[in-house]
């Protein structure tokens, strides 16, 4: 964007700046593979001594694959509440969320919905009917990385 002119045909030293920023960051934009910023939250009811590095990075690689990304773009958060309930009960339940600017989609959700829900019963004993996984895209207009938004990357 053109800031001002000093003179006609010559930009100033602002605009040049502007100009150049713009061409770097344009250099510099990260790849579609790395732009789908992944966040996966979990809030259970599960007891927090379950919830053992191993089976958080068990988790990391399975997103990574189902998204396949590598596992440094992904954040992975688990929130253990001792006081969740579920239909008024305090048996093993879960709510997963899965923030990403790409890649959620009625298609994608499906697979992920099968594999994530797997893992919860498989590692934490959550039946299904107590569990939610709720998909959320964001747009890359809201969501800001390394002092930016990815929109603009």
């Amino acid at each position: 964007m053109l800031v001002g002119r000093i003179t006609p045909g010559r930009w100033a030293l602002k605009d040049v700046l502007v100009a150049y920023r713009k061409f770097y960051l344009q250099q510099r934009a990260i790849s579609h593979r790395e732009s789908s910023m992944p966040a996966f939250e979990i809030d259970t009811n599960v007891s927090e001594d379950k919830i053992t590095p191993q089976i958080t990075m068990e988790l990391t690689e399975l997103l990574a694959e189902m998204l396949s990304l590598d596992v440094k773009f992904l954040s992975v958060i688990f929130r253990p509440n001792p006081r969740m309930v579920w239909a008024g009960t305090a048996e093993p339940c879960a709510v997963c969320r899965l923030t990403a600017i790409n890649n959620i989609d009625e298609e994608h959700n499906r697979g992920y919905t099968e594999k994530i829900f797997k893992f919860m019963h498989d590692k934490f004993g959550v039946p299904g009917d107590r569990m939610y996984s709720i998909f959320v895209t964001p747009g890359a207009s809201n969501v800001g990385y390394t002092g930016r938004l990815f929109s603009d990357m």
